[in-house]
């Protein structure tokens, strides 16, 4: 599968210079795509139909009330996505690294030491699952200028402003990122917006491409960064300096399905257009419903007169009016309670569609009343919990070659270093299950003290730190003659099973040591003014170094 097109014999054209076409142009599948994107955004923001007050009902403004309404299901499901993907904190950590290493690692994803807090890193992750969720890829760069930055920066990108070319051969294989966006023209004298576009291309000598879709395993491969600039009232993109080569074989833009769709290099967004259509629908249904009500409830009066002349009578609250016959109403039909249940229909073909049951989204009437086991809640939720698992898969992907990355970047021998992953489960625990649950883990020794921790949500090196800390003060008390000293950290005892035989005895060996020890009794600290408790005192104060008494 070689990439010929992108060998320097056959460099691409720069776009559209000289009268040649543009090489970079958005083909007829990238604009179908981008707005199917700008569709879904809108719809996450609530403004279907491009935000039209007329619509679903047309309504004389000013002269009646509004029977629209918007309900507006696709932002809090897309939400929902995101809170139960990355809603909880996610750890990323090097295996059997050194601790400058991890501490680079936190740095650069914003993990603040000082504070045991990644809140700036969950913001960022949680955009970028936000950008996935409505257009259906997420994309990360890395923006890196070793002159001027300490640290590399992570950029969270609009994904309608982002597509790929793709190798020939490989649909899975990006050969070449583009990103592009309008800027002010500040050549125009009206104010017209330039477009701005950067490319980021595969410089592939030898043609090779690796098994693992991407050029990671080839040496020799570049990456190739060009600006161009179109002005506002120009077709053609204008080069804007020369070419910057990025050196390393991997490209500074990297990007993960929110969900893997077969045979296509994008992934599948929450927020299908038959998704949207179906909110539509539940819109166009409850205003429907809203418009009756109105009609009910501001009934159209008309009287029967003698004669060939009609007129209107306007009528308000207060007045009386004198007229020579009986005033009617014209009655209404409608069939509010068939409508009612059809809209309850379309909501549950909403969250069939999405995955996103009705209890996520914090509706009371669907939020059971008697409480639920463990099992049952997960059965409820069973369609989103496999789409967060599948959803893990590609961003833990995409969380672990950017670490990498970044890690090659500050020291070329640290970007063999493993990371792992420790992601939380969405779901409510019951902590005292929970704690059972790991506590018998660690009495059969199946499970470590960093991953109980992590069960709970802890930085195992941050609590163990702590509570060293801590001993420490402790310690330092109890020398001073407050409290007592500390006590080292309890294990669970493996109780012996009666049914095993007994072991046999060695051979050669001590009789007496081969005895089943003795339960030793009980031992008593001495009160804090007894002699035994001061002379322990005195020992632990010449231990540190100084003298005193009680």
């Amino acid at each position: 599968m070689a990439s010929a097109a992108l060998s320097p014999t056959a460099a691409r054209p720069r776009g559209g210079v000289g009268g040649q076409a543009d090489p970079y142009a958005p083909s007829a599948a990238d604009r179908q795509r981008a707005a199917q994107m700008q569709r879904a955004w809108e719809a996450y923001h609530g403004l279907f139909r491009g935000g039209d007050p007329q619509w679903p009902l047309l309504w004389k403004t000013g002269k009646e009330p509004n029977p629209n309404i918007i309900i507006n299901r696709c932002g809090p499901a897309a939400d929902a996505d995101v809170s139960w993907l990355f809603g909880e904190s996610v750890t990323i950590t090097l295996r059997k690294a050194p601790k400058a290493a991890q501490a680079y690692v936190d740095e650069v994803w914003g993990v603040s030491s000082d504070e045991s807090s990644d809140d700036d890193k969950m913001a960022l992750l949680q955009e970028l699952a936000t950008n996935g969720a409505v257009t259906g890829h997420a994309w990360l760069k890395i923006v890196w200028d070793e002159a001027t930055m300490e640290y590399p920066q992570l950029v969270v990108l609009d994904s309608t402003q982002v597509r790929v070319l793709c190798d020939p051969h490989n649909v899975k294989l990006a050969v070449a990122y583009l990103i592009e966006y309008l800027v002010p023209d500040a050549t125009n004298p009206n104010g017209g917006a330039a477009t701005y576009r950067q490319v980021i291309e595969l410089v592939d000598p030898d043609g090779n491409v690796t098994r693992d879709s991407s050029a990671a395993g080839d040496h020799d491969a570049t990456w190739r960064i060009s600006d161009y600039l179109k002005p506002a009232n120009s077709t053609v993109f204008l080069p804007q300096g020369a070419p910057v080569v990025w050196p390393y074989n991997w490209a500074p833009i990297d990007g993960c399905p929110h969900m893997v769709q077969a045979n296509q290099y994008y992934g599948r967004p929450r927020l299908t257009p038959d998704v949207i259509h179906v909110n539509e629908a539940i819109c166009m249904t409850a205003s429907n419903i809203n418009k009756v009500s109105l009609r009910h409830g501001h009934p159209i009066l008309y009287t029967v007169k003698m004669g060939a002349n009609q007129r209107s009578f306007r009528y308000e609250p207060g007045t009386i009016m004198e007229v020579s016959s009986d005033i009617k109403a014209v009655e209404a039909h409608g069939d509010l309670q068939h409508l009612m249940l059809f809209e309850e229909d379309l909501r549950a073909d909403f969250d069939e569609e999405t995955h996103v049951p009705a209890q996520a989204f914090g509706r009371i009437h669907d939020i059971p009343r008697i409480p639920q086991s463990g099992i049952a809640i997960r059965l409820g939720y069973g369609p989103l919990l496999a789409d967060i698992t599948k959803e893990r898969r590609t961003y833990g992907a995409l969380l672990r070659r950017v670490t990498s990355h970044l890690l090659e970047l500050r020291n070329v021998a640290w970007g063999s270093y493993v990371v792992t992953l420790g992601w939380q489960d969405p779901l409510p625990a019951d902590d005292l299950q929970q704690a059972q649950v790991v506590q018998a883990a660690d009495a059969l020794g199946v499970i470590s003290k960093a991953t109980a921790a992590q069960k709970f949500g802890l930085d195992w090196d941050v609590e163990q730190q702590q509570m060293q800390e801590e001993q420490q003060e402790q310690l330092a008390a109890f020398a001073k003659g407050q409290g007592l000293p500390p006590q080292p950290a309890l294990t669970t005892p493996v109780a012996p099973d009666p049914n095993a035989p007994p072991a046999p005895p060695q051979p050669g060996g001590d009789p007496a040591a081969q005895q089943p020890p003795q339960q030793q009794p009980p031992q008593h600290m001495p009160p804090v003014n007894h002699p035994a408790a001061i002379a322990a005192r005195q020992a632990m104060s010449a231990a540190f170094g100084k003298t005193g008494g009680a």
